[in-house]
């Protein structure tokens, strides 16, 4: 890469077809200016990333833009290293109009503001992405369902039904991000309303974990390490698979490239009670903007309006199951056309409709309490551990977690 201008590295987690698209349109980027130039760098999962970031801002020689969670980025902001998006959104010469800033699907411009911080906008949308519950309809109908499960009380009698012979019904990595979505599908929250308390132990929790257990005992339900739950799903082991809305282009890859074919599509996760809305786990990295220098941190900024723009936003979210920021991007003829030929893909957009869609809680102690909930929901599929018992205990060390952060 032919460095022009001013040298802005960009860390990132894409991988496999999603990172080769991210450099195509990175080169496009540097080819229209010679100001700056956007240099991106892997730094493998968000984890990896984020120890990263934190190794870096130790050193103090951050990166100018890096993706990252919201609640990574409440840790980062006490090094004062965190520079707000602020006073480049609304720059009356190089900012966004109001007419730019009114295309944005609100819900992503609002995950970036930090009420704790002043609300400032500490990120910028980037990958953005709902939890979805994949499935394989060809299994389903199989098995005399026409249609996937409505409600989580279907989708319990459906996955008894499904795991048989050997067969798993449900395969899903066990993360916090799950737990978040099976809370908020039940149409509750895991932060108190003035952010005091951390709500892990709630009757939709119990009722959420109390699911996973049954499962677990019936033997239907397994939560494998790394993507081995997506390549299960692809080799049609298991019926349903819970993934970000971001999956499609890595299953859509593998099943072109293994030449593989069955009928396969997302839905937005079961409610808790028949007539409920749906709703999901609103996530996908976000970026950030550090403090390095001026002429660094301007071209993030150029960088990042750029690639945010409608025809560029279009083009990410055609290229990688992510959704585009935009609401224009989505009346294009191609992205249009794209949606008609692909039904599946307009599950998320169409997704964005629901209120209760969420944000993982923006504070700093949810980076520990990830990793709580992992141990939680791992105790319960292992058995070691009755649900009750790990709800509250999670809970009580969430909280204690809070109060430190």
């Amino acid at each position: 890469m032919t460095l022009r201008g001013t040298k802005v590295t960009f860390w990132h987690t894409q991988s496999g077809p999603n990172a080769q698209l991210l450099n195509q349109m990175v080169l496009a980027y540097n080819a229209t200016q010679s100001n700056y130039t956007i240099v991106p760098e892997y730094k493998g999962s968000y984890d990896d990333l984020y120890k990263a970031n934190l190794a870096a801002i130790n050193a103090g020689q951050p990166v100018p833009l890096s993706v990252a969670y919201e609640n990574q980025v409440a840790d980062y902001y006490t090094s004062n290293l965190v520079v707000p998006w602020d006073d480049y959104i609304n720059n009356a010469q190089y900012g966004l109009s109001a007419a730019d800033k009114a295309d944005f699907f609100p819900a992503f411009l609002e995950l970036g503001k930090f009420s704790q911080f002043g609300n400032k906008f500490l990120t910028f949308p980037f990958g953005k992405s709902l939890e979805l519950m994949w499935y394989n309809a060809d299994l389903l109908n199989k098995a005399g369902f026409a249609k996937p499960p409505a409600t989580w009380d279907e989708f319990q009698q459906q996955a008894m039904k499904l795991g048989t012979g050997g067969q798993k019904a449900w395969e899903f990595s066990a993360d916090a991000s799950r737990f978040a979505t099976w809370v908020f599908s039940r149409h509750a929250d895991l932060l108190s309303a003035d952010g005091q308390k951390l709500t892990i132990n709630t009757p939709e929790a119990q009722a959420s974990m109390g699911l996973l257990s049954a499962l677990v005992q019936a033997k239907v339900v397994q939560t494998p390490t790394g993507f081995q739950s997506e390549t299960d799903f692809e080799q049609q082991k298991t019926s349903f698979y819970q993934d970000s809305s971001s999956a499609r282009s890595y299953i859509l890859a593998d099943l072109t490239k293994a030449n593989v074919n069955f009928n396969w599509t997302a839905e937005m996760p079961p409610v808790g009670q028949s007539g409920q809305d749906p709703a999901s786990d609103l996530y996908g990295g976000n970026v950030t903007l550090f403090k390095t220098s001026a002429e660094a941190q301007r071209g993030a900024w150029e960088f990042m309006k750029y690639f945010s723009a409608g025809p560029q936003t279009a083009k990410w979210a055609l290229g990688t199951g992510y959704m585009p920021v935009r609401k224009s991007a989505t009346t294009t003829e191609e992205y249009k056309a794209f949606l008609a030929q692909n039904p599946r893909n307009a599950v998320a957009i169409n997704g964005l409709q629901y209120a209760g869609n969420k944000g993982e809680p923006k504070v700093a102690a949810w980076q520990q309490v990830r990793d709580i909930l992992l141990s939680m929901m791992q105790q319960v599929v292992a058995g070691t551990a009755n649900y009750k018992d790990a709800l509250a205990a999670a809970d009580q060390k969430a909280n204690a977690a809070l109060k430190t952060s």
